[in-house]
């Protein structure tokens, strides 16, 4: 690498690493929600940190990778939500070295550094909604995180492999794809079908000997096995082989055997809820997309043809001219909606780039670089598979549909610009629009997310737990997360240090706050929770393993179809916890009533735990 590009790269490390330290700053430790989903992540390696067993003692529904690996961590550094956070950070650091490394095509290269840019910035530390997890730091699941990392370390090894063959390349391909395995369904497919199209070109373009080629696969497949076998070694010391090979294999089981994937939740995700409706946001988006883009590229063609200063005159005019455009309608853009048609986006560059290599023009280096190119490109369509008509940057977008938008952003800034310098050997307009256009897209993503973040300022929880709610003058939720620091007192006034509960339908964030025990194994109760492991399960559950305490924590689960539980699902739990536990105390409103948050505590009927009075406090 020569001097000038060794300072270009070290400048470009820099810009990104101001960027990351912005983002952490004006978000620290507002990036969890207080009830939904991240207290699951924290709650589950806590628990194995203390010695429980996953599929034996706590019902999961993904891999075994990242619970081991947030408990390793625990075992570590200690119990703390700040360390998980401080890891993803790591692992965001992680991701972003390896997006500016893929999407580089040559050393400095500034379109790597602006998609990098668009990660940290509208993606990685990201809040669009109401509810938290949205972000990489407290995904809504720890799986997110760290498929993502590995995932695109899986992509980096197969571009070593494409750069300098050797079969130690594939066999790290391998091991990250067996790691992805005992990861996340969605994320291991997209990584495992992008790497293994990559390679089935390969051996399509050099036909290696039928020797050679079984050997290379060979590799990666023992490589493949070795995370899972070691997983399945490890659980074999705590049951039975044939419950470990089937809590490993449980995601999969789990999505051929059950209804999960035709709930209202997921249908709603897929978008196959309202089919006609998604389709015609997503192409009114698409058309919004592609209709300024033309106009922009019309606009550098024609500046293409005029030369001299009117060139220079004329480029000065477009730009003002698209400045204006962009700022006066930039309040009329769906900017939340803005991802939609990246399915459409991310497959006509995949076909483009398909017939490229068909095709067979390219050799050398430009070949390998489209087969890059490719693989990116069916890693992103994959991810997208799962929110294919409704992506939303506010719920599973800012992860799944990351790398298609990255994608996006390197085609329009450096793809794009190159073609029209061959078709008309001018790109400067273009470019520059392009960049204008991406830079509003990204103020506006960041300005979004930074005035959520600015409502967040009630600080719960204590040192390495602590987590900062919306204040109350913020009630985004139709709740006071300073409502949840008042249950937690509660708990401890009502409750010994051994006692347990369980919250219904979800709030493990209290269990783990408070360092109590939730017994019967099972994490939450939404609706989907029911069709994965059936009311009978659950309720078998609590009739042998019963808490201490039932709390009834008040949470709106109508994006699952069902609006309340103990009314409109969970009829038999309700009813069982209703009939053998008494109220004890009230914190907010009543619970399933309306839409007024409120936590009812609800003590074993019978013991007096530590109310000397027994009496009902409200």
């Amino acid at each position: 690498m020569r001097s000038g590009e060794k300072s270009g790269a070290l400048l470009h490390a820099l810009i990104l690493l101001a960027v990351g330290a912005a983002m952490v700053s004006v978000s620290w430790l507002k990036w969890p929600d207080i009830l939904i989903d991240f207290g699951r992540e924290v709650y589950v390696p806590w628990q194995l940190a203390e010695g429980k067993v996953l599929y034996r003692d706590i019902f999961y529904f993904n891999g075994p990778f990242s619970p081991y690996l947030n408990s390793l961590l625990f075992r570590l550094f200690g119990e703390s939500i700040l360390i998980i956070e401080a890891f993803n950070i790591l692992a965001i650091a992680g991701i972003t070295y390896l997006i500016y490394r893929l999407f580089s095509e040559k050393e400095g290269d500034s379109s790597a550094l602006l998609v990098c840019i668009c990660f940290l910035t509208v993606f990685a530390f990201s809040q669009y909604g109401r509810v938290g997890n949205s972000n990489f730091v407290t995904p809504y699941s720890n799986e997110i995180t760290h498929g993502m990392l590995v995932s695109l370390l899986s992509i980096w090894f197969f571009r070593l492999y494409l750069k300098e063959r050797g079969c130690v390349w594939l066999a790290l391909v391998g091991f990250c794809l067996g790691l992805l395995f005992v990861t996340k369904i969605e994320i291991f497919l997209a990584a495992f079908t992008a790497v293994s199209s990559g390679l089935l070109l390969v051996l399509w373009y050099e036909r290696p000997g039928g020797r050679e080629a079984l050997k290379e696969i060979s590799v990666m497949g023992f490589a493949f096995i070795l995370p899972a076998g070691a997983f399945l070694a490890y659980l074999s010391l705590y049951m039975r082989p044939e419950e470990a090979l089937r809590g490993i294999f449980g995601p999969w089981v789990m999505l051929a055997t059950t209804d999960v994937g035709s709930t209202q939740f997921y249908r709603t995700v897929r978008g196959t809820d309202r089919i006609l409706f998604n389709l015609k946001q997503m192409m009114s988006v698409a058309a919004l997309y592609f209709g300024w883009f033309s106009l922009i590229a019309a606009v550098n063609h024609m500046l293409g043809k005029i030369g001299g200063p009117f060139r220079r005159r004329g480029l000065l005019i477009s730009f003002a001219v698209t400045m204006l455009l962009l700022v006066g309608f930039s309040s009329a853009v769906p900017w939340l909606k803005i991802l939609r048609p990246l399915p459409i986006v991310t497959a006509i560059i995949g076909v483009v780039l398909l017939a490229r290599l068909v095709r067979g023009r390219e050799s050398g280096e430009a070949r390998e670089r489209d087969i890059m190119r490719f693989v990116i490109a069916v890693f992103s369509f994959m991810l997208l598979l799962k929110v294919l008509l409704n992506i939303d940057i506010r719920f599973y977008g800012f992860a799944l549909a990351m790398p298609a938008a990255l994608l996006t952003v390197k085609a329009l800034v450096a793809w794009v610009p190159s073609y029209l310098n061959r078709v008309s050997g001018y790109s400067v307009f273009f470019r520059w629009a392009a960049l204008t256009t991406i830079a509003v897209m990204v103020v506006w993503h960041l300005t979004y997310s930074v005035s959520l973040y600015r409502l967040k300022g009630f600080a719960m929880g204590s040192g390495g737990d602590t987590v900062v709610g919306y204040n109350y003058k913020a009630d985004l939720k139709g709740t006071h997360d300073a409502l949840v620091a008042d249950v937690l007192e509660e708990i401890e006034k009502i409750m010994g240090p051994e006692d347990s509960f369980v919250a219904l339908p979800e709030g493990l964030m209290l269990n783990y706050l408070s360092r109590r025990l939730s017994p019967t194994g099972f994490l939450t109760f939404v609706p989907a929770n029911f069709v994965m492991f059936g009311e009978e399960r659950m309720l078998a559950a609590f009739e042998e393993r019963p808490p201490d305490y039932v709390l009834m924590v008040h949470r709106d689960t109508s994006e699952y179809g069902y609006e309340f539980f103990g009314r409109d699902y969970g009829l038999k739990l309700y009813s069982w916890a209703t009939d053998n536990y008494e109220p004890v105390s009230q914190i907010g409103a009543t619970p399933f009533q309306g839409k007024d948050f409120g936590v009812l505590i609800m003590r074993r009927a019978g013991e007096r735990g530590r109310l000397n009075d027994g009496n009902f406090h409200e």
